[in-house]
């Protein structure tokens, strides 16, 4: 019986297993090739990340001048630099520097969330880059303006990612 089997392996092996010949072999059999499937770990599924919007509504044209100047803080700070050269294109820039890296925390009444008891049900988050960044200036798919200045409603959505991936012993650290 182990001659017959290694032979319509050997028969399944020459012919190829997706092959008529191989199909005809395993279908007179009833036997197919042995794919030995088998998952191995590779490492961590990636890095966590951060979704957030906020949509801010000012009172009067300072409350807006201070919302463009939140909006422009993030939209540069997501950004690389670049060397010597004035811009990404140029010839005398030849790499560029990392964007600014985030320090996100989560606060419970005032009381930053450190893991522990009182803070339990959160989390802490590593430093973060910021992925992506978005703004979106209309009110109910309309802009408007205050004054023919600044927006009356302006949206920020953000995503981040943290720097560095987790193991057990930073869930048990609290992250």
């Amino acid at each position: 019986m182990g001659a017959m089997k290694a032979a319509v392996g050997g028969a399944l092996k020459k012919f190829g297993a997706d092959s008529q010949a191989g199909q005809a072999v395993s279908k007179a059999t009833g036997q197919i090739l042995n794919p030995h499937k088998a998952v191995v770990y590779q490492g961590p599924g990636g890095f966590r990340t951060f979704s957030y919007t906020f949509v801010m509504v000012p009172k009067d044209v300072k409350e807006a001048e201070q919302i463009f100047k939140i909006v422009k803080f993030f939209k540069r700070r997501m950004h690389p630099g670049t060397g010597a050269g004035t811009g990404i294109n140029s010839t005398s820039s030849v790499a560029l520097t990392y964007p600014d890296e985030f320090e996100i925390k989560y606060y419970v009444n005032r009381k930053e969330v450190d893991g522990s008891d009182v803070t339990k049900p959160l989390f802490k988050i590593k430093n973060c880059f910021m992925e992506s960044f978005a703004a979106d200036y209309t009110t109910s798919g309309t802009v408007s303006f205050m004054d023919d200045k600044q927006p009356v409603t302006t949206t920020i959505s953000m995503s981040f990612k943290e720097t560095q991936l987790l193991t057990k012993k930073d869930i048990d650290a609290g992250y």
